[in-house]
Parts: structure tokens; C-alpha cells; sequence
């Protein structure tokens, strides 16, 4: 039996809480992760599909069309069949493998059958479909990467609705608006997902790639967001962009509550986290929603404060990569408000000069302060 078919029974009998679970998975994971076993998998899998897909396509106008359903539903039995048989023999690289590509086959099928009854229809409804058929499908998988292709594919399926969507409204600002107030929402989903102690009990793996995403994603668009301080909108914003922001309030309202999910075992990581969601909000729709004039200075003390919020998040979750990669970004924007401040003297020499030597003196003191930082919290820093 598999360490996580363990994991799991330690956890139904009360034996392991869900962050005991998560380290003993990510500690395993780092030990013992089968790369060869998925690379060679994944190629074979990937060889075998192209051989399938010659065949067919070479002989693809002479197929009728009942017997392309029909090799589609076999091809489909068949790999559902070996799911149950890897899962029953607790064969976990080669069940994330099957899951993966019974994943891909379904969209493949839907396409399929489009084709033979000459079904019309935007792709985003193919997408809905699929995300639909394969949702307890994919909830069977435990790795992180089924994960994060499940999560891909989610967003796209969103983001291609939100432009039909979009496209519906006409031309004019509302349409517009209406794109820009809810493009938003996917990363804070994800936060919601990652917060679920259900979620991180019963899928370690999947709670930590949507705590990934959605942290991301909510960083980058809040971090674009401040950028409109540069050239704000010409007039006031529409009702449109006040409901997206309305969403995202109540779902950050309800991320805030949840804050110590985000960072368990963390306590003093909850107070920087409720502050780095509520910064996310307000520095993400607050340019959209007050701007009415550049405020080059304002957008880039607004960047700044968002991302030291995500460095005091690393900090005091004793999490090193997020504390590099938040005080590099500060450290990168410092650099660039210095060339937008002072460009004009960069056709002198002295202004070359002068920026050559705040470049250096800024990277000096990041690089000595991530290892101070890195000491502090008993952890090597990477050279």
C-alpha cells in the first residue's frame, strides 16, 4: 500500500492532523519522487496517443462516423478500466498518469463528437462541458501536477466565458468593465479552495498548488492594477466594474476569516496574511475605481507595499522562497522608479554612473539582508 493510501488512513483514524499529513507528504515527495517513472510513463503514453492519432488521421475521410464514436468509446473504457486496476493495486505514479490522460481524452471526445454531428457552438461551452464530465474524475487524483493542469484548465474555461461574456455586452465601457472587475475572481477562488480544511485533509497536494496559484495570480493582478495609476481611466468607472469589486470583497471578507488556514501552523504568519489580502483588494480595484489623474510616485509606493506585504507573509511563515522571490521584486522596482525618476540624467555620464552605483548598492544590501533573514529563520540561503 502507497504512503498516501497510509497518510490517509492515519487520518481518518485521528492519528495525524492535516498539517502533519502535508509534511510528511512534501517530505516524501522530496525523498522519493519517481521522475524517471513519470518520464518514461509520460512518454510512452505520449508515443502510444501519436500512434493512435496517425492511424486514425491517415485514414480519417474513409472512417464512418459510428465507428470513430465507437473506437472513441473503447479507447475511453479502456484507460477507465486500467484507473480502477492501478488504483485497486495502489500503483499512485501510474494512476496520476491514467487520470491525466483520461483528463485529455474527454476534451478530445467532446471534439469528436462535435465533429461527426456537426455541432456548433462557442469553445467555451466545449470547456464547461469538459470541466463538468471530468470534475470527480480529476477530484480522484493526489498529485500536484494533475493539479495544477486541472487548475489551467479551469481558468481558461473561465476566461473564455468572461470574454463571450464580454463580447455579448457590444462595444463600450460597460462591456469592458464588466471583464476587468471579474478577471480577479479565479486566484481568490483558489485561496477559498486552498483554505478548505477538508480540502488540505484529504488532498495535501491539491490544497498547496491552489494556495500557489491563487497566490500568484492575485499577486501579478494586483501588482498590474497599480499600473493604471500611470494612465487612469477618463472618467468615472462604470456600475459594472463596482460589481466585480463587490465579489471580490466578500470573498476576500471570507479569506480574512479563514486566514489561518492560509498559513497553518503559522500563528504569527495570520496577521500578514489578513493585511497582504486586504492590500490585494484595495491596491487591485482601487486604482480601477479612484484614479483620475497619473501618480507615477503613488503606483509605485503602491507596488512596493503590496509586495512587502507578501516578504512580512514569508517572513513570518518561515518561508524563504517567498521572502527571496517578494524582496527581489521590491528590489527590481526600486531599480526601475529610479530610471523613471531620473532617466533624464541617464545621457550624461554622471547619471550612468550614479545608476550603476544605486544598482549595486541595492543588490549588495538585498543579497545581505536575505541572508540575515535566512539565518534568522534557521534556514540555509541558496547561493
Amino acid at each position: 500500500m502507497s504512503i498516501t493510501h497510509k497518510i490517509a488512513e492515519w487520518q481518518r483514524a485521528g492519528l495525524l492532523s492535516a498539517e502533519a499529513a502535508a509534511a510528511i507528504l512534501q517530505h516524501e515527495e522530496r525523498q522519493s519522487r519517481p521522475y524517471l517513472l513519470y518520464a518514461a510513463g509520460g512518454l510512452g503514453a505520449l508515443t502510444i496517443v501519436l500512434g493512435v492519432v496517425a492511424i486514425i488521421a491517415s485514414n480519417w475521410q474513409d472512417i464512418p462516423g459510428g465507428v470513430k464514436l465507437a473506437i472513441d468509446l473503447l479507447l475511453a473504457s479502456g484507460v477507465a478500466a486500467a484507473i480502477v486496476l492501478a488504483e485497486r493495486r495502489g500503483g499512485a505514479w501510474l494512476r496520476e498518469l491514467l487520470i491525466s490522460i483520461y483528463y485529455g481524452f474527454v476534451l478530445a471526445s467532446i471534439g469528436l463528437i462535435s465533429q461527426v454531428y456537426h455541432l456548433g457552438g462557442a469553445t467555451w461551452q466545449a470547456l464547461l462541458a469538459w470541466s463538468a464530465l471530468t470534475f470527480v474524475l480529476v477530484t480522484r487524483g493526489r498529485s500536484a501536477g494533475l493539479a495544477s493542469a486541472w487548475i489551467i484548465g479551469l481558468h481558461t474555461t473561465y476566461y473564455l466565458g468572461l470574454e463571450a461574456l464580454v463580447d455579448g455586452l457590444g462595444p463600450g465601457r460597460e462591456g469592458e468593465a464588466l471583464g476587468v472587475g471579474l478577471v480577479s475572481l479565479p486566484p481568490l477562488l483558489c485561496l477559498i479552495v486552498a483554505a478548505s480544511a477538508s480540502v488540505a485533509r484529504w488532498r495535501p497536494l491539491y490544497s498547496r498548488a491552489f494556495a500557489r496559484f491563487g497566490w500568484s495570480g492575485a499577486l501579478l493582478l494586483a501588482s498590474a492594477a497599480s499600473f493604471v495609476l500611470y494612465d487612469p481611466p477618463p472618467a468615472a468607472p462604470p456600475r459594472l466594474l463596482l460589481l466585480g469589486a463587490g465579489v471580490a470583497a466578500a470573498l476576500t471578507g471570507v479569506l480574512v476569516v479563514r486566514a489561518s488556514k492560509l498559513v497553518p501552523g503559522r500563528p504569527a504568519a495570520i496577521t500578514p496574511t489578513r493585511v497582504l489580502l486586504l492590500l490585494i483588494l484595495v491596491l487591485g480595484y482601487g486604482p480601477l475605481l479612484l484614479a483620475s489623474e497619473e501618480q507615477r510616485l503613488l503606483a509605485a509606493l503602491c507596488f512596493i507595499a503590496l509586495w512587502a506585504a507578501a516578504a512580512w507573509v514569508g517572513y513570518a511563515a518561515h518561508n524563504v522562497r517567498v521572502l527571496n522571490i517578494a524582496t527581489a521584486v521590491i528590489g527590481v522596482r526600486l531599480i526601475t522608479v529610479y530610471f523613471e525618476v531620473f532617466g533624464s540624467l541617464l545621457d550624461t555620464g554622471l547619471g550612468l554612473i550614479t545608476g550603476g552605483l544605486f544598482t549595486v548598492g541595492l543588490t549588495y544590501l538585498w543579497a545581505r539582508k536575505r541572508r540575515d533573514f535566512a539565518a534568522h529563520l534557521a534556514e540555509e540561503p541558496k547561493q
